[in-house]
């Protein structure tokens, strides 16, 4: 027996026993499909692709966004990662993004309809690839000395840059596009936070914290809000460190321009805090400063570019002389006897009280910030994810959970803290 099909002019003669078998094939695959309903996890991969004469990636998705499936099913946005960033290269653009469905059903193959401020030159193709999906698949972890190091879904592609712990509950992150906050469970972006370019935070309490970035703007948070505190100008703030609510400085670069807006000087930049104003304050250096530590109102450190290194004596500040000529980006001292900084080059610098030497380094990767906790307890971090642990002796490198570069570390005890870094990059340091 046959079943008789017109195509065109033809008729074509098919048996009944083939037609069976497709149907029955196609059933089977529609009946089996997975689909994800309200309260499962989806991956979704979103790919922009550069048009002629287009230059920035004007809008991407973050934690707390919502998506929308072309029938109309909300996903929302809990993390995401970068899978390629070869925008200036070669024009492309990759996320993965992780959601939970808010509402209706999502299938994998499912398009997402897009909707933000992304002009229609760059207008990215976003599709569900998976539902029911175990989001720990893309939870990344290591294990050092006690400690498990975590990297975390982020809320964000943006550039992370400072990290500060005030508790386990609470904690900020600043990057080039804001401030993000951990409230214990999640981290999530500050809809409050005025969109500066935040190089540094110092929070002395969960109610009055700090940072400072881009244009020199010095930001104030007051447990509720941002605010700024002084003018912007050209210049640029890459540290501050709070002795108190009275008492803080920034460092960073001055830059000094003529009516054109043309830089025609650039000196080390000092600010200090004094409980009513930021003012500046007479630098010994024309190095960009890149780190501030105090110990106390007549204490302080500084260093920078080219080796620099600065002391406060409760007076003024003095260049004081340096073993190396490579950048140091981070300084952290312990006492007016102990004191560490690090560079670019896998710079270590150990001070003991009369002078800085070079210490032996387990690496060659750029590091860009180090915490000490004790004398004989202390963190670093550096490019390609580099991660080295200080155990009172030695400086070892540890196996990291990332390859992309951390840029801050921050210790609230042996067992707890976070370090960021590029593409949204966030590490947290737990006990095992």
């Amino acid at each position: 027996m046959a079943l008789k099909s017109t195509v065109g002019a033809h008729v074509i003669y098919v048996p009944v026993v083939l037609v069976a078998v497709v149907l029955s094939v196609v059933a089977f695959i529609y009946i089996t499909a997975p689909v994800g309903l309200p309260g499962d996890n989806v991956v979704i991969e979103a790919t922009w692709i550069k048009t002629e004469g287009q230059y920035e990636l004007t809008a991407n998705y973050g934690s707390g966004d919502n998506l929308r499936t072309a029938d109309g099913a909300v996903i929302e946005v809990v993390g995401l990662d970068v899978t390629e960033d070869s925008w200036y290269l070669s024009g492309i653009y990759k996320e993965r993004i992780y959601g939970k469905i808010l509402s209706g059903n999502v299938r994998a193959g499912a398009s997402i309809e897009v909707y933000r401020f992304i002009p229609e030159s760059s207008t990215p193709t976003i599709v569900v690839t998976s539902v029911k999906a175990d989001l720990n698949e893309y939870i990344a972890s290591t294990t050092t000395n006690g400690v498990e190091l975590t990297k975390l879904l982020s809320p964000t592609p943006d550039t992370l840059l400072s990290v500060y712990m005030v508790s386990p509950d609470k904690a900020w992150a600043g990057g080039n596009f804001g401030v993000y906050m951990w409230n214990g469970t999640g981290w999530f972006a500050d809809p409050r936070s005025p969109l500066y370019a935040t190089e540094s935070i110092f929070m002395l309490s969960e109610n009055m914290g700090w940072r400072v970035g881009s244009n020199a703007v010095v930001l104030k948070w007051n447990g509720s809000c941002w605010s700024e505190m002084n003018s912007a100008t050209p210049s640029y703030l890459s540290s501050i460190y709070m002795l108190s609510e009275n008492d803080g400085w920034a460092v960073g670069l001055a830059r000094i321009v003529d009516y054109d807006n043309q830089t025609v000087e650039n000196k080390g930049l000092v600010m200090r805090w004094d409980g009513s104003s930021w003012a500046e304050v007479s630098s010994p250096t024309t190095n960009e400063l890149y780190s501030v530590h105090m110990l106390s109102p007549q204490n302080g450190w500084a260093v920078g570019e080219n080796g620099t290194i600065l002391m406060w004596d409760g007076s003024s500040w003095s260049e004081i002389s340096s073993p190396t000529n490579n950048d140091l980006q981070s300084v952290y001292m312990l006492s007016e006897n102990e004191g560490w900084a690090v560079g670019s080059l896998g710079t270590i610098l150990k001070w003991d009280g009369n002078n800085w030497a070079t210490f032996q380094s387990p690496t060659q990767s750029w590091l860009s910030s180090v915490y000490m906790l004790s004398e004989n307890e202390g963190w670093a971090v550096g490019s390609g994810g580099t991660i080295l642990n200080w155990d009172g002796s030695t400086w070892s490198e540890v196996q990291s959970p990332t390859e992309k570069s951390l840029y801050d570390i921050h210790m609230l005890t042996s067992t707890e803290g976070w370090a960021v870094g590029s593409e949204g990059t966030i590490v947290q340091f737990s006990s095992v």
